[in-house]
C-alpha cells in the first residue's frame, strides 16, 4: 500500500501525469484491496517529445508492485502488436532491460514513460537485421520466454540434431521423435527427460549418457514438429488445435503415444509434442525455440466414487537444452578441459568437493583414489550429507557425478598409498604390486591433484608423477583450518619441486600457515586423527587449488590463464586467533640448494 502510505509521492506522481498531459483513472476494485493500477490514455496533445504519432492515441495499462518506488511499475499495451520491445502472450511493454539496476526509486512513473515509450515505440518496429546489430544497446527477444510453462516441469533435451536439419518451407514439418525418460514416482506435471532424439527415419540425431537413465527411466516416442511460426495464443489448448490443423491441411493428424504413461499416482500422460520455430538467437538473428505441450488426464482419488474419476489437462513446457555446447557456453575460457584427464588423491573435505569441481567445469576424465567411506559425522564438511553415510567415498562421488554431470567420465580406485597386501586373503595378479597399481591409475592423465594431505603420500607422489613427467599439485588445511597451502610443481612449469619446498618451509623461505594446535580430534570408534574445522573456511583452499589446476591443465592454449607463482599460503586468522578475510602470499617454486632431486647430476 505504498499510495496510501506514502501520501506525498501518490501525489506527486499524479501532478506529474498530469504536467505531461496524460490522462488517468483509477482501478477502484483493486485500490480497495491495497493495490493500484491507472489506466492511461496518451492523446496527441501529450507532451512528450519524439512520441511516433501513428500510435496516438494510445491506451496504457499500468500496474505498480506494491514494493513501488523501489521497482519498476510494468506497462501494458493491449492493443498494440510491436515486433519487438513487447511481451507477444502478456502484452507488456520491455521499457528497460530486466535487472532492477536500470530502475532507479526516484523515478516517476511520468517520467519513465516520458523517457522510455518515445524509444520503445520506434525500436520496437525496427525488423532489419543489420540495423538490430549495429545497436549495442539491443538484446535477443526468444519468443518462447513469453510462454506461461508450468514450473518444475521443464523438458531437458538436446536440440542440437533437430536444429540442423533444414527447414522444408512448409507451415508445418515432422522433423522426427523423442524417446521419453520418464520418473514414473513422481506426478505430473513434472520433469521428463529426452534420451535419445530421431530424424523421420529413425537415425539417431543425438543421445544422452547412459547414468541419466537411472533416474528417468526409458519410456516411449513423442513426435516434434518445425512450424514457421511461434503458436499464437500461449492457451496450450488452442495452440494444440491449431497444430492439428495445420496437420490436417497436409493431410496429417497430430502423432500420439502408442500407449498412454500411467504414473505412480495414477494421472496418466496421453501425449507429449515438441514444437520449434523461429526464434531470435541474437539481435535480429534467428534461431530455433522450443516449446512443447503436454496432454493427460489426473484422477481424483474420491474414497465416495466406485470409479475412478479423471479430469484432462494440458500445459506448455519449455525446453531445458542439455549439450556440451550448451554446458560450456558460460566457461569459453575452460574448452581445453575438454579433452585433459586428472587423478584425485583423497577424496577427504578438500579432495571431495575439489573432484565436484572439476566435473562442474568440464574435464573428460575424472580418477578419483580413495579406500574410506563417508563417515555421517564428516558431512559438516564434506559435499553431499546424509544421504552418503555409509557409502564408499568413490561411490558416493560416482553415483553423483553421473546423475548431474553425466558427460564426464569417472574412473574410481579403491586404493591405499604406500598399502601391503593383508596375510590372509587370496589376491589377483593385478593387485599384488601397489606401486604397478598406482603406475596405471596415473597412466596418461594430465595431472596428479594430490588432496591426501599426508607428508608421506605428498612426498611418493609427487615424485612418481615427476618420474612420468605428470604436473603435480597438492592442497592441504592446518588444523583448525586457521590456515592452508597449495603448491604446484613439474618439469616443464617449475624449477623446483614438492622437496624444494619443504626445505622452503624449514628454512623461512615460504611463509609458514598458521595452526591451532588445539585443532586435532578423534571422533568415537575412528582409527584416525582428524581436524576441527568448517566448510565454509576450507571452500578458501579448495577454490584456490581446483584454480591453480585448471590454468596449469589450460598450459600452452587460449583458455584460462596461466597463473604465474607456484604456491599460495593462506592465513585466516591474525596473530591474536581472530578471524580475518583470507589473505593469501603468492611465491614461485625455486629450486632449493639442499633439495636431493633437484642438485644431482
Amino acid at each position: 500500500m505504498w499510495f496510501i502510505q506514502n501520501a506525498e509521492r501518490w501525489r506527486l506522481e499524479q501532478e506529474a501525469l498530469k504536467a505531461l498531459k496524460i490522462s488517468f483513472s483509477v482501478d477502484e476494485e483493486l485500490e480497495a484491496q491495497g493495490f493500484l493500477r491507472l489506466d492511461l490514455e496518451v492523446a496527441d496533445n501529450a507532451i512528450i517529445a519524439g512520441l511516433p504519432s501513428e500510435f496516438l492515441p494510445l491506451k496504457l495499462n499500468v500496474t505498480f508492485p506494491d514494493s513501488y518506488p523501489f521497482f519498476r511499475p510494468t506497462v501494458y499495451a493491449a492493443d498494440l502488436d510491436l515486433p519487438r520491445h513487447q511481451n507477444k502472450i502478456d502484452k507488456n511493454l520491455c521499457l528497460l532491460p530486466r535487472s532492477s539496476t536500470y530502475w532507479l526509486p526516484e523515478t516517476t512513473l511520468a517520467a519513465f514513460l516520458e523517457e522510455q515509450l518515445p524509444k520503445v515505440l520506434t525500436q520496437g518496429m525496427i525488423t532489419d537485421a543489420e540495423t538490430l546489430q549495429q545497436n549495442p544497446g539491443e538484446q535477443a527477444e526468444p519468443i518462447s520466454e513469453y510462454y506461461q510453462a508450468e514450473i518444475n516441469a521443464p523438458i531437458i533435451i538436446d536440440t542440437e540434431g533437430f536444429d540442423t536439419i533444414k527447414t522444408n518451407g512448409k507451415p508445418i514439418q515432422h522433423l522426427g521423435q523423442i524417446r521419453l525418460g520418464i520418473q514414473f514416482d513422481r506426478d505430473i506435471p513434472g520433469r521428463i527427460l529426452v534420451l535419445e532424439c530421431q530424424d523421420e527415419k529413425n537415425h539417431t540425431l543425438s543421445k544422452l549418457p547412459y547414468p541419466l537413465e537411472n533416474n528417468f527411466k526409458p519410456s516411449q516416442f513423442a513426435a516434434v514438429y518445425r512450424t514457421m511460426e511461434a503458436p499464437p495464443t500461449g492457451d496450450p489448448e488452442k495452440d494444440y488445435v491449431w497444430i492439428n490443423q495445420l496437420l490436417a491441411d497436409e493431410n496429417e493428424k497430430i502423432k500420439k503415444l502408442k500407449v498412454p504413461i500411467r504414473l505412480k499416482s495414477r494421472n496418466t500422460i496421453n501425449n507429449v509434442i515438441g514444437i520449434t520455430f523461429p526464434e531470435e538467437h541474437l539481435p535480429g538473428r534467428l534461431s530455433h525455440g522450443w516449446l512443447f505441450i503436454v496432454s493427460g488426464t489426473f484422477a481424483d482419488h474420491k474414497k465416495s466414487e466406485k470409479k475412478l474419476q479423471t479430469y484432462p489437462f494440458k500445459y506448455y513446457a519449455k525446453a531445458n537444452r542439455i549439450n556440451n555446447t550448451d554446458l560450456s557456453f558460460r566457461i569459453p575460457s575452460l574448452k581445453p578441459l575438454a579433452d585433459k584427464s586428472i587423478a584425485v588423491f583423497g577424496l577427504g573435505a578438500l579432495g571431495a568437493p575439489s573432484v565436484i569441481e572439476f566435473a562442474k567445469n568440464g574435464i573428460r576424465e575424472i580418477r578419483i583414489i580413495d579406500f574410506d567411506i563417508v563417515e555421517a559425522g564428516t558431512t559438516v564438511r564434506w559435499p553431499l550429507g546424509i544421504s552418503a553415510a555409509g557409502l564408499l567415498k568413490t561411490d558416493a562421488l560416482e553415483h553423483f557425478i553421473q546423475e548431474n554431470y553425466p558427460y564426464v567420465e569417472i574412473k574410481k580406485f579403491r586404493y591405499t598409498v604406500g598399502g601391503v597386501l593383508s596375510s590372509n586373503k587370496p589376491y589377483k595378479q593385478e593387485e599384488l604390486s601397489n606401486i604397478m597399481l598406482l603406475r596405471d591409475i596415473i597412466s596418461g592423465v594430465s595431472m596428479v591433484y594430490d588432496a591426501t594431505a599426508e607428508t608421506g603420500i605428498n612426498h611418493f607422489l609427487s615424485v612418481e608423477a615427476r618420474k612420468n613427467k605428470i604436473p603435480y599439485l597438492c592442497a592441504y588445511a592446518t588444523k583448525g583450518v586457521f590456515g592452508g597451502v597449495i603448491m604446484r610443481s613439474g618439469s616443464d612449469i617449475t624449477e623446483g619441486c614438492w622437496m624444494c619446498f619443504q626445505y622452503g618451509l624449514n628454512d623461512g623461505t615460504y611463509p609458514t600457515p598458521p595452526v591451532d594446535e588445539s585443532g586435532s580430534i578423534q571422533s568415537a570408534g575412528c582409527g584416525d586423527i582428524s581436524f576441527t574445522g568448517t566448510s565454509f573456511e576450507l571452500q578458501n583452499i579448495v577454490s584456490a587449488g581446483v584454480r591453480l589446476a585448471v590454468s596449469t591443465l589450460c598450459l600452452n592454449s587460449e583458455g584460462y590463464q596461466n597463473i604465474k607463482e607456484d604456491i599460495g599460503i593462506l592465513s585466516l586468522v591474525d596473530e591474536n586467533r581472530i578471524p580475518v578475510f583470507p589473505q593469501w602470499s603468492s611465491h614461485k617454486l625455486q629450486i632449493h640448494p639442499q633439495c636431493p632431486y633437484c642438485n644431482t647430476k
